[in-house]
């Protein structure tokens, strides 16, 4: 991928590929994928996709309908959510988003959490099973009904109510048309954490739950939301549509690496995956330091991974940019 706006219009993609779905839909975002709208999108990229509106996730409001009814003439029948979070900390908001608009007759949720890393975190993190996105289209069904049945209102049946669960990376959150970062409220970034401290700033001999620093144990088993790190990167590598070539410098960035190295990386068409009766595979499992990549249309990409403790100057070596507001 090469251009001027080549990071920019990466970041996009996941969302012109659903362009579909978002059509005719009133469309919550959760906390980080309004930092991936905001800086990536702009505001009105996706009501130019169809969206009747576009609302905050954890502040739903019956006046979010206001705009579609106003508009069309009647109140919205599908919701589209589109969150970064696991599914398990978006639940009770998408319940009760589904509790502000009784009428609703589909509800999509896009997750930038592939089903197969929800699968392969800790139980503690995320209890859903092999068949993620399906276990949680069931789980979900059944507490809008009690809850339903709690307010005194009739339970939905199946065909009056379609859930489903896709994957959609987003990850890019583009500062400029050749630097991103992650969404800093989403998953990936928030759950990277070895030994209580954010992935990256542990010293460089440090170990995970005992084990030696080089040990997949320690990288993967024991440290838990870092495996969300190597999902991440292998989605990045199909959004971009090239391989990922890991270079890594530090215990955890070697964890990345070893990691990534296994994980199929192309061929993977975002929002393509699975739905309330489906399976996504997308990643599987590593840990996680900072990387940066040029993109490219074809081939690979070299990823530089260098744990933060062990590079402390490049922070402070940089000219002016965003990054220093």
């Amino acid at each position: 991928m090469s251009g001027v706006d080549s990071v920019i219009d990466a970041s996009r993609k996941p969302f012109l590929e659903v362009a579909t779905d978002i059509s005719g839909s009133l469309v919550y975002l959760d906390a980080g994928a309004a930092e991936v709208a905001q800086l990536s999108l702009g505001p009105a990229f996706l009501l130019g996709l169809g969206a009747t509106n576009v609302c905050d996730l954890e502040r739903c409001h019956p006046d979010d309908a206001l705009l579609p009814l106003l508009a069309c003439g009647q109140a919205p029948t599908s919701l589209v959510v589109v969150t970064t979070q696991l599914l398990t900390d978006t639940h009770q908001h998408v319940v009760h988003l589904l509790m502000v608009h009784p009428q609703v007759q589909r509800c999509l949720l896009f997750c930038s959490v592939s089903e197969l890393a929800h699968a392969q975190l800790d139980a503690a993190i995320s209890p859903l099973g092999v068949e993620a996105y399906s276990d949680y289209v069931a789980a979900l069904r059944q507490d809008v009904a009690a809850a339903r049945a709690a307010a005194g209102l009739p339970a939905a049946r199946e065909e009056q109510l379609q859930l489903a669960v896709r994957h959609l990376p987003l990850h890019m959150a583009a500062l400029d048309s050749h630097t991103f970062v992650l969404p800093a409220a989403g998953a990936v970034a928030s759950k990277a954490v070895a030994g209580g401290r954010a992935a990256g700033f542990g010293s460089s001999d440090s170990s995970w739950s005992g084990q030696d620093a080089d040990a997949d144990v320690g990288a993967v088993g024991a440290s838990n939301g870092l495996s969300l790190l190597a999902h991440c990167f292998a989605d990045l590598s199909r959004v971009l549509g090239a391989r990922l070539d890991p270079f890594a410098i530090g215990p955890v960035s070697n964890a990345v690496a070893r990691e990534l190295a296994e994980l199929p990386q192309q061929g993977h068409r975002p929002g393509m995956a699975a739905d309330g009766a489906g399976a996504d595979s997308s990643a599987a499992a590593g840990a996680g330091a900072g990387g940066s990549a040029a993109a490219a249309a074809s081939g690979s990409i070299g990823l530089v991974l260098i744990d933060r403790c062990l590079d402390l100057a490049t922070p402070c070596m940089h000219a002016d940019h965003v990054l220093d507001a």
